[in-house]
């Protein structure tokens, strides 16, 4: 049995894993269960930590009346959970436990909780409950899609370039005498403006406990003018905020007294200047790309996917549909076969020298081979029935329409006679990556250069799946992933791909760990089974090992069978380890959402490209 994560966590833990045999369990630190729950149990208290809750399968999740600091450092939620509330807590590192909130979530109470830092929350959010902490400002936030804002019993000294929508339904700043400071465009006044006064019955209005009077001054520095919230329905109390033509890019509160108002006019007027101009520029070279790709009529690559921002992309020319080639039986045997197709690509068989087998097994053989000055793959197979040698004959045509530096370069086709072809590869140096990470420790193979591999075959599956029509792998694995010294990360092995205009795409393919619930059950698949399969993936970077190879099944004690392990994917009651204790947060939440076994739910190629770009900058280390 593995080594617990949970070591140093408590005697609480609260998880939903492979160390526990029902809904939800309580841990302790040897990962020994102390308490079971059913599934409909959704409210925990006296917890000292959370710990990997992915199998945890509710959409509602209280925490609350922790005996001291609640551990979030081993946090994982899954991807499903909607609502999230934390009561009463001493304290709670919020940083750490905004990293690990699953993009889904709507629903945040932070009640009590000792908190004065809103860093990190997901943008999803719809309803944040953070009454009696310790929040002072609350600064440059986009809350349009806010139905829900409390900020009841706080510090609070700013509200400042919030934006609000007429979504708003409840909003709380009651108990709070601190407040002087609240400066919101005329938008976000006009969304406050259409409250009344807070109705218990359906917890909607707003709540103040005090007259609010924003500096005179101040304001009209920043181009604002006072406004008064609520001036017909609310006598008792005078609420005068700062009201702007629109939200500053501020990253700061605007300045609460008169004092700096020249410095702070010129720096207005200089932000606004250099917005201006910026938004002048990247019209001119959007403008000039355009003239040059109109001109440039070469095939989109990765790249231009990739360094798109946002990363989004349509090619501009797709690669031609595959003309259907498949030989009778009767035109392989009598060497007829149609290699019309091929012969663009043919090499000659003496331009090839063999230096050393590479690898085999039960299908063919790979062999380093020398292609004049160049070391090169040769790939053979050892069925030489027609359906074999059509498929490796589809395959390598697949390969023939593909350019991009993420996938394995295509260089040639080589035969004496049709049932001899072989296929002709680049070489990559650094062998495949399950073989690599087994040679490799997690201290040697840094999370930053795990980080630049990841990011490459998240490339390459771009490239694939915004093709025309889209590519499907099917069988994306460690085996399958390629490395080099100097070319690095590349994506192989195009034997189970498909097109996505073909009838029907039922047929399951891959080996099974990698294999989506879709996959396994033989129904409709699309894309979206290439994502679970890189979610797989990156449970291999995490741990150095194949997925559920160190799976226990705790009605046996043993690793889990084929058949059980497939059983329970399909269910959704089963995914691959991680290595707690040495993997980021970024990279369990994004596997999470990958591994989603609703299809629907996972997200594109394109859209992981953009969570990985924003983890390059935020750091790689666990």
């Amino acid at each position: 049995m593995t080594t617990c994560p949970y070591a140093g966590a408590g005697n609480a833990i609260l998880a939903a894993d492979s160390y526990c045999d029902a809904a939800t369990c309580v841990l302790d630190s040897s990962c020994r269960i102390v308490e079971r729950y059913a599934a409909a149990n959704t409210s925990f208290s006296g917890i000292s930590a959370l710990g990997n809750l992915l199998a945890y399968n509710a959409t509602n999740l209280t925490i609350s009346n922790a005996a001291g600091d609640i551990n979030v450092q081993s946090a994982v939620f899954p991807f499903m959970l909607t609502n999230l509330r934390f009561y009463n807590l001493t304290s709670i590192d919020v940083v750490r436990l905004a990293k690990a909130l699953p993009s889904s979530l709507e629903t945040l109470s932070l009640y009590n909780n000792s908190i004065s830092s809103l860093d990190g929350l997901p943008a999803s959010l719809t309803w944040l409950e953070m009454g009696e902490n310790r929040v002072t400002s609350v600064v440059n936030y986009d809350w349009t899609n806010m139905t829900y804002v409390s900020f009841e019993a706080n510090p609070l000294e700013t509200f400042a370039f919030v934006k609000l929508s007429p979504k708003l339904v409840t909003f709380d700043i009651q108990n709070i005498q601190s407040l002087s400071n609240i400066s919101l465009s005329s938008d976000s006044c006009d969304a406050l403006d259409l409250l009344s006064p807070y109705n218990a019955s359906n917890n909607a209005g707003y709540s103040v406990s005090g007259d609010i009077n924003a500096d005179t001054t101040a304001c009209a520095n920043i181009g604002g003018s006072l406004r008064r919230l609520w001036p017909v329905q609310y006598k008792v109390y005078s609420v005068h905020v700062c009201a702007l033509p629109q939200v500053a890019p501020a990253t700061s509160a605007p300045p609460l007294s008169a004092s700096s108002s020249t410095s702070s006019t010129i720096l207005t007027w200089t932000l606004g200047s250099l917005a201006l101009a910026l938004i002048g520029a990247c019209l001119a070279y959007l403008i000039w790309r355009h003239q040059r790709r109109t001109k440039d009529k070469k095939p989109p690559t990765t790249k231009d996917v990739f360094d798109a921002n946002p990363p989004v992309w349509s090619p501009s020319k797709a690669l031609p549909s595959p003309k259907p080639w498949l030989p009778s039986p009767d035109a392989v045997e009598t060497h007829e076969m149609e290699l019309s197709e091929l012969c663009d690509h043919r090499l000659e068989a003496s331009e090839l020298n063999p230096i050393k087998p590479l690898a085999s097994n039960t299908h063919g053989e790979v062999w380093l081979s020398h292609f004049g000055a160049d070391v090169v793959v040769v790939q053979r197979i050892y069925d030489k029935s027609s359906e074999s040698l059509a498929m490796f004959a589809e395959e390598i045509l697949l390969r023939a329409k593909m350019e991009s530096p993420y996938i394995v370069q295509f260089i040639g086709v080589s035969w004496h006679e049709p049932r001899d072809m072989e296929c002709v590869l680049e070489y990559m140096n650094r062998g495949n990556l399950q073989d690599y990470l087994a040679r490799h420790s997690p201290t040697t193979y840094t999370w930053a250069a795990k980080l630049e591999a990841i990011v490459s075959v998240v490339r390459g599956l771009i490239y694939l799946h915004t093709l025309d029509p889209p590519i499907i792998h099917r069988d994306l694995r460690s085996r399958n992933v390629l490395l080099d010294a100097d070319k690095g990360t590349k994506i192989n092995d195009f034997g189970s791909s498909r097109e996505t205009s073909e009838h029907s795409m039922t047929n399951g393919v891959g080996s099974y760990q990698w294999a989506a619930p879709e996959l396994i059950l033989g129904s409709l698949y699309n894309t979206s089974v290439d994502i679970y399969s890189f979610g797989v993936l990156l449970t291999e970077f995490s741990t150095h090992h194949a997925p559920y190879a160190r799976t226990l099944d705790p009605s046996t004690g043993r690793v889990f069978t084929q058949d059980k392990v497939m059983q329970l994917v399909t269910k959704g009651q089963l995914v691959p380890d991680f290595d707690w204790a040495r993997s980021p947060i970024w990279l369990i939440e994004i596997a999470q959402r990958c591994l989603a076994t609703e299809p629907e739910k996972r997200p594109t190629a394109v859209a992981l490209a953009g969570l990985l770009d924003k983890h390059q900058f935020e750091g790689t280390e666990a």
